[in-house]
């Protein structure tokens, strides 16, 4: 029932008070008494409005601090964010915050470190958000202070410079050794198998490793003679043998080339060469290095290997 000089703000006010009012938590468990206290700490109807120190409210269930502040008729949301931050056990568990974007003014002394701290964030995280990353500005320019980043040398090289280098040094031929040892240990081949004394072999069997079919271990060469001072390369000698002829193993000479041109100065005939090498027929230019077989060697005789 309205009441003479009634506003809709004390209407408001009286239905917020019984909400609020709980028999339980009040000391005076009269809602009379509560309503007369608050009415008696706001005179007049306007302004903002208190309540008595020793009241105490019960949360309600998807309360929220906008609504709690509305409920609380307090008009400022970081006033109930000062009387309830040291409160315990007032906060759901797991409960997702969702925090928008902040603006930070920095201060004397600070860093990206202790910056990012303060959001207990990573320095890359931090750095790597828009608004830090694209900040104009962000940087201190004071000459007196003869402040500096330093950023160590990079060492440069030219990209010929680097292939060549890894084509040619002795880097090369470890990481081709590597690489051919790791290929090899996982590359599995059909082995060969004959059916009968004069049946041909084929490459038909299971697949085996191909460590398994051409030895798993290979003794290390022994330089025939000292290496000459400042000389990288020594000479070896390594034997390739069958035991017996068989037509799926061949030997062949083969030529490292940075070029056609290099291939055209050997003067080998054209059509070996592409019989030997069908994947260079159509092509006019080399990239990179490419190993080219030069001729099917006619017999099994040992071959000289510079290493």
């Amino acid at each position: 029932t309205t009441l003479p000089q009634d506003t809709l703000r004390w209407i408001g006010a009286y239905l917020s008070l019984q909400q609020n009012f709980n028999a339980d938590q009040d000391p005076s468990g009269d809602f009379g008494k509560f309503n007369a206290a608050v009415r008696g700490l706001n005179p007049g109807g306007t302004g903002p409005v208190h309540f008595p120190d020793d009241m105490k409210y019960v949360l309600q269930p998807l309360e929220t601090l906008v609504s709690l502040a509305q409920r609380l008729f307090i008009t400022d949301i970081m006033d109930l964010v000062t009387i309830i931050k040291s409160q315990s056990n007032l906060l759901a568990e797991r409960a997702l915050i969702t925090i928008p974007d902040v603006t930070y003014t920095t201060k004397a002394g600070d860093t990206l470190i202790t910056v990012a701290g303060f959001f207990n964030l990573g320095v890359a995280d931090l750095c790597g958000r828009p608004g830090v990353n694209s900040q104009a500005g962000l940087f201190r320019l004071d000459a007196e202070l003869n402040q500096t980043i330093k950023i160590p040398d990079v060492p440069k090289m030219n990209i010929k410079d680097i292939v060549d280098a890894l084509l040619e040094g002795e880097t090369h031929s470890k990481v081709s050794g590597m690489t051919s040892r790791f290929f090899l240990h996982g590359l599995r081949l059909p082995a060969p198998e004959q059916k009968g004394p004069t049946d041909p072999i084929t490459a038909t069997g299971p697949m085996t490793g191909l460590y398994q079919l051409t030895g798993q271990q290979v003794p290390g060469l022994v330089p025939e003679s000292v290496p000459v001072q400042n000389e990288d390369k020594i000479r070896a000698t390594i034997h390739f043998k069958k035991e017996k002829p068989v037509d799926w193993i061949a030997f062949y000479e083969s030529a490292t080339l940075a070029s056609f041109n290099e291939l055209r100065a050997m003067n080998l005939p054209a059509e070996d060469i592409h019989a030997l090498n069908p994947g260079l027929m159509g092509r006019n230019e080399v990239n990179g290095r490419m190993i080219v077989l030069t001729r099917r060697l006619d017999t099994d005789n040992d071959q000289t290997l510079d290493l």
